[in-house]
């Protein structure tokens, strides 16, 4: 077995699995993925059809034979996004299929083998296995399930699940990550299925290029202006900027537009959240942004567009599948999900004006952080000495910033200043500063006398904060 290394919730590996997808897809188009289980017969092409009928009585090729193949659930995504992925197979008696399966209701199999692996065309995952149960159809409402409405039903769910498992495992489960499951018959009650559980963890492998897509490589090939920024009173910061050469000039459109906006000149509104985001939510609220996009290849950007629906087609699409690649691509995260990729079908972004703040509290509670909107100044300084994160709307004759409509973020004050994170990145604000209002600390970070609030022309406070009682996880910890 590979020696892995956890890297947040995503695993290294130095050795690879390959499988070529593209001449499988000639044998078959339904083939979404290949299944193995290290020293098990295990080891098989995974497929899907318009119904869950079909692969009992059909090979992975379409050729009729009893013995089936290993298929995923007609209703879930082709694309393993779903919250659970379903798999089924037969319980062969030669052995073959899933007839390993039954084997890790043994407490010792199960420790022997606690993982496997998921090759897909679009990325890699180590399983981590967590539960093996026996269940009956009779009652598949209480273990087989899809989607989860909150935490609180998918934690109650692993819960039901450990509890029922014939083994036991200290996997760790956590709300945001992805399950799999893996179903077949006991051959021994007509309606009973074993199902064994796991957690998909995806793989970054070590050698270079190798489980990285060409988007991917491409966008980090090029220069970024995120930073760290030490902000007196609030500590280290994270900076973000619309017009970062890394995606300032994707296309930041909503589907049927016929304009052509770059997310570098309009993007300040996704931005500025995404600068209050990141600096207030620990990683556990953050991961809970995965789960939240409607398109079931969940949220996916390229070298000419934020979402899916403008890309050139020249290249692959980059899917964001780990709390690494969120933190990095927050920004153009969020104007995916502005465009309206997102549960609650909210289009912030329309066709031929700006970008409405309306998904701003939906991005917040989706992170379980407070969102308050305020036209009060002095309720935005309260605020702040709180310790909420403000995303401020800025426009009218004579604002300092772009001398036109902007948002900023408002991150910190102490006595005498208030300092801002402007997302959009320069050194100097000679053209639009005419008050001289602004100090300009570095690039994308500056700070103004709140004395002096009026010459902001601030109009419009969206204040973000972390709910009253919230422990972070290293304090529960403790």
């Amino acid at each position: 077995m590979p020696i892995v290394q956890t890297v947040g919730r995503s695993i290294t590996s130095p050795i690879r699995y390959t499988m070529n997808f593209g001449q499988l897809a000639v044998i078959n188009e339904d083939v979404r993925g290949w299944l193995i289980a290290e020293d098990t017969i295990l080891n098989y092409p995974v497929v899907q059809a318009e119904d869950n009928e079909y692969y009992l009585t059909h090979l992975f090729s379409g050729e009729q034979n009893k013995t089936g193949a290993v298929f995923m659930d007609c209703g879930n995504s082709r694309f393993f996004t779903d919250m659970c992925t379903w798999l089924y197979a037969h319980n062969r008696q030669d052995d073959t299929m899933f007839a390993v399966i039954p084997s890790y209701a043994d407490q010792a199999f199960f420790d022997s083998h606690p993982t496997m692996y998921l090759l897909t065309p679009y990325g890699d995952f180590l399983v981590e296995l967590f539960a093996c149960i026996r269940g009956n159809v009779t009652e598949a409402e209480k273990w087989h399930v899809k989607s989860f409405d909150g935490r609180s039903e998918f934690e109650t769910y692993i819960q039901n699940i450990r509890s029922q498992s014939r083994v036991t495992s200290d996997t760790e489960v956590l709300w945001g990550d992805q399950l799999l499951a893996m179903s077949t018959c006991t051959n021994q009650v007509h309606e009973e299925r074993y199902v064994l559980f796991g957690v998909l963890r995806p793989i970054i492998y070590e050698e270079e290029g190798e489980g990285t897509g060409v988007t991917q490589l491409e966008l980090e090939s090029r220069e970024s202006y995120t930073k760290t920024v030490e902000i007196p009173g609030f500590g280290e910061a994270i900076y973000y900027a619309q017009n970062d050469p890394t995606w300032g000039t994707m296309r930041y459109e909503p589907r049927q537009s016929t304009t052509y906006r770059k997310f570098g000149a309009s993007g300040c509104g996704p931005t500025a959240l995404a600068m209050a985001i990141a600096n207030l939510a620990d990683d556990e609220q953050l991961s809970r942004l995965l789960v939240c996009p409607s398109s079931e290849y969940g949220f996916s950007l390229c070298t000419c567009s934020v979402n899916q629906y403008y890309c050139n087609r020249s290249h692959v699409q980059m899917r964001i599948q780990t709390l690494q690649d969120l933190s990095t691509y927050l920004p153009v995260v969020l104007g995916n999900f502005a465009t309206g990729n997102n549960l609650w079908g909210i289009q912030s972004r329309s066709t031929t004006a700006g970008t409405t703040t309306s998904f701003f509290p939906y991005v917040a509670n989706a992170c379980s952080l407070d969102f308050t909107y305020s036209r009060d100044f002095a309720e935005m300084l309260t605020a702040l000495q709180d310790g909420a994160v403000v995303v401020a709307s800025t426009g009218g004759s004579g604002t300092p910033f772009t001398g036109g409509g902007h948002y900023v973020t408002v991150i910190s004050m102490d006595e005498e200043y208030l300092y801002i994170l402007d997302p959009y990145y320069k050194e100097s604000y000679r053209d639009t500063d005419t008050r001289h209002v602004l100090e300009v600390l570095e690039p994308g970070v500056v700070r103004a006398k709140w004395s002096r609030a009026s010459d902001l022309c601030l109009y419009g406070f969206y204040i973000i904060q972390q709910r009253p009682g919230y422990v972070p996880p290293e304090s529960k910890a403790e």
